[in-house]
Parts: structure tokens; sequence; C-alpha cells
């Protein structure tokens, strides 16, 4: 699926450089997310709930999907009371050393189980910390791409996420337009889907010129806010060429 959409992207950037820019500077463009995440499992485990489904909205935080961690419980209490043993060993050693019964090497020893018994409970607490996959920020459930009750693997696919409060406009601009092109140039984008003008501006230029099409890359955003705008839209972008700066 994920190698679906980045060749419809990459033939989508093909098309947009080849296609034949008009003398009233309009050219396609396209709406992506400015934030978009694959979130995989970092551990082994069964699936025992997933909170969203496909378009569901949420908030950076909110539980998306938990697992059966009922064996990294039981790891985490283990090595708790591992840890417990081992400060109680060490402060029986320094009791003993007060009393020439024990040497420094003893407490030493002691004292250094005891921080590696910590450590164990640490790594056992990350492990059921990850039992619960959190939304790293506002946005959407573009696809859950597991289910309920499967047992999966480390690092397996689980949900397909991005940020729908903000989209960026992509463009694909002729070279010979950064004569007069620069950050903060306005334009008027008509999407497709909606059949509305929204107005924008350049907010960030590419790095290099493709040399073989003499074109750069070119990001904008749009003014306002537009709830019924959505990554992946089209439509065309058209410059006012006789408002730009020389």
């Amino acid at each position: 699926m994920m190698f679906r959409i980045a060749l419809a992207g990459i033939l989508f950037s093909h098309c947009l450089a080849a296609q034949e820019l008009q003398d009233d500077f309009t050219v396609r463009a396209m709406l992506e997310p400015v934030k978009e995440a694959t979130v995989s499992s970092e551990l082994s485990a069964r699936i025992a709930v997933i909170h969203v489904r496909n378009g569901d909205a949420f908030s950076k935080g909110d539980k998306l999907l938990g697992f059966d961690c009922s064996i990294y419980q039981a790891g985490q209490d283990e090595a708790a009371a591992d840890l417990g043993i081992a400060r109680a060993q060490f402060e029986n050693k320094r009791k003993l050393q007060q009393l020439d019964s024990a040497g420094e090497l003893e407490v030493h020893i002691a004292q250094l189980e005891m921080q590696r018994m910590q450590a164990k409970l640490d790594s056992a607490k990350l492990l059921v910390e990850r039992c619960q996959i959190v939304a790293p920020f506002d946005g959407r459930v573009v696809d859950v791409l597991v289910n309920e009750h499967e047992s999966i693997e480390l690092g397996t696919k689980l949900l397909w996420l991005l940020e729908d409060t903000k989209l960026d406009v992509n463009l694909v601009l002729p070279s010979r337009w950064l004569v007069w092109l620069d950050e903060g140039s306005e334009f008027t984008l008509q999407v497709d889907e909606t059949g509305k003008k929204y107005s924008g501006h350049v907010v960030r230029l590419g790095a290099r010129v493709d040399a073989v099409s003499q074109s750069i890359r070119v990001t904008g955003e749009l003014t306002g806010i537009h709830k019924e705008l959505m990554a992946g839209m089209s439509g065309t972008v058209s410059f006012n060429r006789e408002s730009q700066s020389e």
C-alpha cells in the first residue's frame, strides 16, 4: 500500500514537471499533510484493543491501540522484587561493614548488584509503557493496518496517521520563475474536489533545481483554516505575475 502511494507521488511529480506550463503562470498542485507517520510496534505481543478506526480524529496523547502485556507486566513485577532483594542485601552488607564483619569489596559488589537490578527494572518499565500506542500529534487515522487479537512481531506496522489541521501546497515550478518567485509570493489555488478558490503564499523553495526538467520544488501554505480540505486533493495554482516583486 505504501509503495503504491509513493509511486503515485513520484508519477504525480513527474507529470507536474513534464506538463506544458502556460504563460498565465498556472501550474498543478497537490495538498499534503505537514506531519504524517506510520506507527510500528516496539515489541512482540497480542493486540488487545484498537481504539480507533479509519478516518477517526484524535488528539495528541490519546490512546490509539493497546497490547495484552501480561507477560511484560509480570516481568516488571519480578524486576521490582529482585531490586528489593538487592537493596536489602546491600543495606545488610553496609551494616556488617560497620561491625567489621564485611569488607569494602563485598559492599561495593552488593551496591553494583543493586544498580544492575535497578537497570533491569527500568528496562521492564519501558516495555510496559510501550504496551499502549498513543497519538504523537493531533490528527486523523488514514488506515488501521492490523486487527484485534492478532499476535504481531517487533516492527510490525500498526497505524497510518496524519495531521490534517494544516496542509502544505506542493508545487513543481519551472526554474526560470526564480527570476521573480520568492518566499512570500502570493497565489490562488482552485481545488478540483471543492471547486473553491483559496489564497496562499510560498513558504519554502526547494534546495536545488532539477537540471533535466529545469524545475524546482516549492512549498506553499493557504491563508486561514479550511476544514473541507483534505490531504491528497489537487488543483490549479495561479500566480499574478504583476503583483510579484521584481
